[in-house]
């Protein structure tokens, strides 16, 4: 193997192969070579590393000077005399696994466990989709906390959700396999957040009776009722399946087969709430109570329709999982006891026992019954709820102990408290 001086000179000067690949070796520096092919001129290093003869390319000439691959080539040697495997590392860097790839495998593992993963497929496509073809190890902390103040600018609940689930990501990607080294979104300091109190106050409820009623959508309509009477999630009940309701029984209920407490939760169900599901138009062929006017599934953005109905109610600052927390202020407005409150809105924090877990759903359908009744009381339920003409007589009964309020409605007729 012949060596010789390679300078700048000749390099320039040496002609290309017409074909094949040909080799000039650098004596200044062991391993060291200038490849030359039909097209191109590189520099490569050679090297026999635990046996084994390697070859590995240190970049082309024109993006490497003559002096930067020697440089580069000394470092590789240095390497190798720690005991390190340079031309390994760098095949392992080529074949690393992109963000992209990451995002697949996250949400194809995620899916079936994460009832939120529509939201994290959101934040992928609207925050993260330039990294996509970026290798994981090319992201560092620097690269998070930018991305974090930039989409901090205009949204920092957003900002917060993307560094949290960035973390998430990371950390499986340890686990599987695909990553090593420090989470590139670990000790980003997240914007501070304010616990939102809102709930829709009682002299506002008769304004957002009206916007409801105006709401042309009628599914978007009795959704949202059903928001304000059962206090479930917006998920859960755009995605509620008439499989899972049980109306023509004495005591009437909704099983909710999961939720993002990751179980099953059953809500009973108030005569007036029975009456407004089922008057809701069933589509053929679809087996969820609010069908998407598209394809075969459920309704899933509401947030236009919201945004009309709070503009004509003037309540521009409510979100939609606000009814929920004014199901919650009302129960208790009406002195019910936090832990039937939680039992109602399925808050994971207050499932303490086993006891607590089959709590009898007797008193929850008296709380839900008379909170029923005091939603009614806000609006002319009969344009809303249809009663099918049905003469039964509904009861509602406090569940304070010194004061009974009974109350009898019948159905077909509008109620005014």
């Amino acid at each position: 193997m012949q060596l010789i001086n390679l300078t700048k000179k000749l390099i320039d000067a040496e002609p290309h192969p017409s074909d094949g690949q040909r080799f000039l070796r650098d004596i200044k520096v062991a391993g060291l070579g200038l490849r030359l092919t039909k097209g191109s001129k590189s520099f490569v290093m050679e090297k026999r590393i635990d046996g084994q003869m390697w070859r590995w390319t240190l970049g082309s000439y024109g993006s490497l000077t003559l002096e930067e691959a020697r440089k580069k080539a000394q470092e590789d040697n240095a390497k190798i005399l720690r005991g390190e495997n340079p031309a390994r590392d760098r095949k392992e860097k080529l074949h690393a696994a992109t963000f992209g790839e990451l995002a697949t495998l996250y949400l194809k593992n995620q899916t079936p466990r994460k009832k939120s993963i529509r939201h994290d497929q959101s934040m992928l496509n609207n925050h993260l989709a330039p990294w996509k073809n970026r290798k994981l190890a090319s992201i560092k902390r620097v690269d998070v906390a930018m991305l974090h103040s930039q989409i901090g600018e205009s949204a920092r609940y957003a900002a917060n959700r993307t560094i949290t689930l960035l973390r998430r990501m990371f950390n499986l990607a340890e686990i599987w396999g695909v990553y090593s080294g420090e989470n590139p979104a670990k000790g980003v300091e997240l914007f501070p957040e304010e616990k939102r109190d809102r709930f829709v106050q009682p002299t506002e409820m008769p304004k957002l009776w009206e916007a409801i009623q105006a709401e042309p959508n009628e599914y978007i309509q009795k959704a949202f009722l059903l928001s304000l009477f059962t206090g479930a999630r917006r998920g859960e009940i755009l995605a509620m399946e008439w499989a899972n309701l049980t109306l023509d029984t004495p005591e009437p209920v909704w099983r909710i087969p999961m939720t993002k407490a990751g179980r099953a939760h059953t809500l009973t169900l108030a005569p007036p709430v029975v009456a407004l599901l089922q008057s809701v138009p069933r589509l053929n062929g679809s087996t969820y109570v609010f069908p998407s006017h598209r394809g075969s599934g459920h309704l899933v953005n509401i947030s236009k329709a919201w945004k009309r109905i709070r503009e004509r109610a003037g309540l521009q600052d409510v979100r939609i999982h606000d009814l929920r927390r004014t199901v919650g202020s009302m129960l208790k407005a009406a002195g019910e006891d936090l832990t039937l409150i939680g039992k109602v809105l399925n808050h994971s924090q207050l499932e303490t026992t086993a006891i607590y877990a089959r709590l009898n759903l007797d008193p929850v359908r008296k709380a839900l019954d008379l909170h029923a009744e005091q939603v009614l009381e806000f609006g002319n339920p009969a344009q809303l709820i249809p009663m099918n003409g049905n003469k039964k007589k509904f009861s509602y009964e406090s569940l304070d102990k010194r004061v009974v309020k009974r109350h009898t409605v019948t159905e077909g007729e509008p109620q005014h408290g």
